[in-house]
């Protein structure tokens, strides 16, 4: 499970075309199924998966994040039950994929 979400950061980082879905996806795991974000052999296998050839630059930019907000109505919403899209926060999401990065990049 660890390895797929290691897979699921490097896509939210790499994406050419941002992906509301893999924030979701990575902040629900994070808080509902207690997905350790900060442990050291997790954040080990997001900076191998990273260092492989052939990704796109990372983007977590401001214009990045704006493009993820556009998406949470017409591509999150109808895909998510009501209580679950009501739970997701953006701005955490977002901060959370930042830290993730500020470690394994730095």
């Amino acid at each position: 499970m660890r390895e797929a979400y290691a897979e699921k950061v490097r896509a939210a980082l790499t994406r050419k075309e941002p992906a509301i879905r893999d924030l979701f996806d990575l902040f629900h795991a994070a808080r509902k199924m207690r997905l350790h974000l900060d442990d050291h052999d997790f954040l080990n296998m997001v900076k191998e998966k990273l260092n492989v050839p052939g990704n796109a630059p990372v983007d977590i930019s401001l214009k990045y994040k704006r493009e993820l907000d556009r998406q949470l109505e017409g591509q999150l919403r109808p895909v998510l039950r009501p209580a679950d899209f009501d739970s997701f926060n953006m701005d955490e999401a977002f901060e959370l994929i930042s830290r993730v990065y500020e470690v394994v990049s730095g």
